[in-house]
């Protein structure tokens, strides 16, 4: 089985607690300011608990929330905020979405939702799906990690180990 089959379960938002409704918020809040969006419909891809659709909902889009994890999917849709919010959930794999093609506006791709699947080469799929979705002139937004920042801070975290509690978990990091 695949790492991120089994990575994304009911834990996962405990783990990133810091991930927040008011992070998520400030992001779309910014990139709503900044891009040529039409009002959908758009594709949070890797939408997990919904954090991100809700602020989409409230700036006036609609579309549709895509996650492979059951888990995750199932507390958005318990969350009653998300209720008639505009955008149906959707579980899948990104590599085969279950979109016509050019009907987005655009896919939204927030904390690092790229990258699982090994080498470069093995994303291929994942941006043909993204391609042929994208309506003529539609965007990919795409929130990726630093990779030269992060191998550098772990270079130079050699031995060092963070503890945290979220709930009734202790989180060990080393």
């Amino acid at each position: 089985m695949n790492w991120y089959r089994i990575a994304f379960g009911g834990h996962y938002p405990r783990l990133y607690a810091h991930r927040d409704a008011a992070e998520a918020g400030r992001c779309i809040d910014m990139l709503t300011a900044r891009l040529p969006l039409d009002r959908g419909p758009v594709l949070d891809l890797g939408c997990g608990t919904g954090r991100h659709l809700k602020r989409m909902a409230e700036a006036g889009l609609g579309g549709v929330g895509l996650d492979l994890s059951p888990d995750l999917l199932a507390e958005a849709r318990a969350d009653e905020g998300l209720s008639g919010a505009g955008f149906s959930l959707v579980r899948g794999d990104m590599r085969s979405l279950p979109i016509r093609t050019g009907c987005l506006e655009a896919v939204f791709s927030l904390f690092t939702t790229f990258g699982y699947f090994g080498p470069l080469e093995a994303h291929v799929p994942l941006l043909r799906e993204i391609s042929r979705t994208l309506r003529p002139g539609g965007l990919w937004v795409i929130d990726y990690v630093n990779c030269r920042r992060v191998l550098a801070e772990l270079a130079d975290a050699d031995g060092i180990e963070k503890n945290r509690t979220e709930g009734p978990f202790r989180i060990s990091e080393r």
